[in-house]
């Protein structure tokens, strides 16, 4: 892999990360997961396959390689955002804790969360993702939230992680 491979992938990776910033601050869109698989994966991947079609200014092979350095750049941000993005509370703890430059006792910390704040905002967006849908006894998983939650238990297991830690 020649170095202007790798520039050029991060080049668009960095292109579209500077779009998906400007959209999400104009209008955000309703989810996470399919508006950063549109914005990181579908546009690029059209735009590389515009690329080979009509400006074939590399080889495929070329190009192919410049796209899989994109590819692996995007794959990560979109695996960190929601953990980014989201009301992370250990997060809110250190800012609380700063924010309060003599410490917080426990019922203090407590009351930086509101009740359900937590729950409530994460099921709404895996149901906007399209992940789970309620059924009779509740929630249940859509058939591309059992795959993604596979994939997940898979590499928590492999990681040597049980369910409920890490």
């Amino acid at each position: 892999m020649t170095f202007a491979q790798i520039g050029f992938g991060f080049f668009v990776f960095a292109t579209f990360w500077i779009l998906h910033l400007l959209w999400w601050r104009l209008c955000r869109p309703k989810g996470e997961i399919r508006p950063l698989v549109l914005a990181f994966l579908v546009a690029p991947g059209l735009l590389f396959l515009g690329i080979n079609r009509f400006y074939p200014f590399w080889g495929t092979l070329d190009l192919a390689l410049a796209f899989f350095v994109h590819l692996a750049l995007a794959v990560v941000y979109i695996q960190t955002y929601p953990a980014i993005a989201s009301t992370i509370p250990s997060f809110r703890i250190l800012i609380g804790v700063h924010a309060s430059k003599g410490g917080l006792s426990v019922p203090e910390i407590e009351g930086l969360f509101a009740q359900g704040e937590l729950i409530g905002s994460r099921v709404e967006l895996l149901g906007e993702d399209g992940l789970v849908r309620s059924g009779e006894k509740g929630l249940e998983l859509s058939s591309f939230g059992r795959l993604l939650a596979v994939v997940f238990l898979t590499y928590r297991r492999f990681l040597g992680l049980q369910r409920g830690q890490g």
